[in-house]
């Protein structure tokens, strides 16, 4: 009886130990589940947040582009104000002429204009991200957003190659001691065609003035040095009904002189170009003049001298200092035509979207 109740007794440990093994072993198991879950729901988690940081991203990059178009217009329209202006007044490549029934046309070279302003335009496009302003492009990329995700850069590296500008965009989400990263390489392209400026025709009327290169109204001593081709002397044409004198106009920058009024001009040998229109005499100690030489008086030649008669840069020059308001129109009815050059207001690209590529997305970790 007694080795009846210790059996029994025997048994009821052994079965109350494994089932006691068995709840510990599906506890654990049960728990192991649980961590196993919500570590992979966790991984997830950081997985989409960090892919979400990507799509934030692409937003940024896109109105950086947009910025970085806006910039390079606001810098190439600069350029074409402060710079291109002034270049094509002293440049004869970039103008055409077409004379048609005594009419004179001046036509701007619109291919090498569009050629000079192309590569103002992608100079500038690459420096937002290349140049002066890759810091602050990199900067504005950086981001660390509401879900605390990091995007930016990575290793800070922005390089142009094979025509395009180039960066690996890198997103970090942490969550406990699960990290995602993903990464996707972009190529943002410059815009194959990008112009901003307007060309205007101005239509003036011709004048004698700009027919000859010297003009005296008395004599001119010596005149040996002198093409008769480009040159009036004698009272010959009253230089009154061509130009008003009355209001005085002197400029003189480096080499360059304009004059118009009544005082005696002496031109020094630091004078190379100019427009020069007095009541008074000329005295000329340059060895080298490009211009107009017009004088009421005498004009003095002092030494061997080389006079260079170029229409297009007397025009220019004109145009360039703004005297055509001095100048009154004769009788002639025929009219030169000037095209200028001045900025547009039009933005021009506006496909941005076609710009970048997004390629080799990758799930680092």
């Amino acid at each position: 009886m007694k080795n009846q109740k210790g059996y029994i007794l025997i048994s009821t440990l052994i079965i109350f130990s494994a089932m006691l093994i068995i709840g510990f072993t599906i506890l654990g198991i049960s728990v192991s589940n649980y961590y196993s879950k919500n570590l992979n729901l966790k991984s997830k988690q950081c997985f989409y947040l960090a892919e979400s940081g990507l799509d934030f991203a692409y937003l940024k990059i896109r109105n950086e582009v947009q910025s970085a178009i806006e910039y390079a217009k606001n810098q190439t329209d600069n350029f074409i104000e402060n710079y291109l202006k002034q270049e094509l007044l002293n440049n004869n490549e970039y103008i055409q002429i077409n004379i048609l029934n005594s009419d004179i046309y001046y036509f701007l070279d619109k291919e090498k204009i569009e050629k000079v302003l192309a590569d103002e335009f992608n100079k500038h496009y690459r420096a937002y991200f290349l140049g002066n302003r890759r810091n602050e492009f990199i900067s504005n990329i950086k981001t660390l957003t509401n879900d605390d995700v990091l995007v930016q850069i990575e290793n800070n590296l922005v390089e142009f190659r094979d025509g395009k500008i180039r960066f690996t965009l890198l997103s970090k989400y942490s969550l406990d001691d699960i990290q995602k990263e993903i990464s996707s390489q972009v190529h943002i392209s410059i815009p194959e065609s990008y112009m901003n400026y307007k060309i205007d025709t101005r239509k003036i009327k011709k004048n004698l003035i700009y027919e000859k290169g010297i003009i005296a109204f008395n004599r001119i001593h010596p005149t040996r040095f002198l093409s008769e081709d480009n040159i009036l002397q004698g009272n010959v044409i009253n230089i009154d009904e061509y130009v008003n004198l009355e209001n005085k106009v002197s400029i003189r920058q480096e080499d360059e002189c304009i004059y118009i009024g009544k005082e005696d001009i002496i031109l020094d040998e630091n004078i190379k170009s100019g427009i020069i229109i007095t009541q008074g005499n000329i005295t000329i100690n340059t060895n080298k003049f490009s211009g107009i030489l017009i004088s009421k008086g005498d004009i003095y030649i002092q030494n061997d001298f080389n006079f260079i008669y170029d229409n297009i840069k007397n025009i220019q020059l004109i145009l360039k200092y703004d005297l055509f308001k001095y100048f009154r129109e004769d009788n002639l009815q025929e009219f030169i035509f000037l095209e200028t050059i001045s900025a547009s207001d039009v933005l021009g690209y506006k496909d941005v979207d076609s710009l970048i590529e997004y390629k080799n997305w990758v799930r680092r970790r």
